[in-house]
């Protein structure tokens, strides 16, 4: 119990520091769901901070900043539970721009990791307009060559639809510390925001993370630096194409 306090109360101060000075709820989901349960754990308490900063903020294909933001991610797993907190601020403008809270479950089957779990999305500086909402999601993902990856998002607040993920993906060690992983990703919805149901977007992202910390024996660190970068090919014609470019930090403890 100790163990967890002192493990709660790290967390809540480093998310501070990591929300104040980011692409992807549902793929960032899916990235500390998938590294807590990717290796055994002697202590079933788990904890992570990500800061991330990009040249822009693109969620599900839409542009909702073109200014430079930061991302900051806080995680806390209980073997197979996750609380994660996520905060997007907008530098140039000097506030935050969206706020969310996700609950996850995944399990690891052996062939395939599924998860489920719900997110509340808070936009504080909408002007107005009504954009807070509440998602329900289910995902499954193949343990094999490729990851392939199918993702169901139903969004039952303002969004009153649902938005689907096809994905694969592949990483490459080059060295004990250095890696190059690959990401292709099909995006299309069903009256998600609207009355169309087709094909939105194909994206393709390519990361290459620096393991710097200590490794430990099943090769892993408690401190990673990643340069990232996502082209998005739209396949409607109200969707524009996009280049996101950033990086990250991430602290495991």
């Amino acid at each position: 119990m100790t163990n967890l306090k002192t493990k709660l109360a790290t967390l809540a101060g480093a998310a501070l520091l990591a929300f104040a000075p980011f692409q992807g709820r549902a793929q960032e989901t899916n990235n500390l769901a998938n590294a807590q349960l990717s290796q055994p754990q002697a202590n079933p308490v788990q904890a992570s901070i990500k800061g991330e900063w990009f040249n822009k903020y693109l969620f599900r294909n839409l542009v909702y900043s073109e200014n430079p933001i930061s991302q900051g991610t806080a995680a806390l797993t209980y073997k197979d539970i996750s609380l994660i907190g996520i905060g997007i601020y907008d530098t140039k403008v000097r506030d935050f721009i969206e706020a969310d809270a996700i609950l996850d479950i995944t399990h690891n089957f052996g062939p395939i990791t599924a998860s489920a779990g719900y997110a509340k999305i808070t936009v504080p500086n909408a002007e107005g307009q009504e954009l807070d909402s509440q998602e329900f999601y289910l995902g499954i993902t193949g343990n094999c060559a490729g990851n392939p990856s199918f993702k169901w998002i139903r969004d039952f607040g303002t969004g009153k639809g649902d938005y689907f993920e096809l994905s694969a993906s592949h990483q490459i060690d080059l060295t004990k510390r250095l890696s190059l992983k690959g990401t292709a990703m099909l995006h299309a919805d069903n009256h998600y925001y609207g009355e169309q149901s087709e094909l939105r977007a194909a994206t393709a992202t390519l990361e290459v993370p620096v393991k710097l910390g200590k490794l430990e024996k099943d090769g892993s660190s408690w401190l990673t630096f990643g340069p990232k970068a996502m082209y998005q090919k739209s396949l409607r014609q109200d969707l524009k194409d996009n280049l996101v470019v950033g990086a990250g930090l991430e602290w495991k403890f």
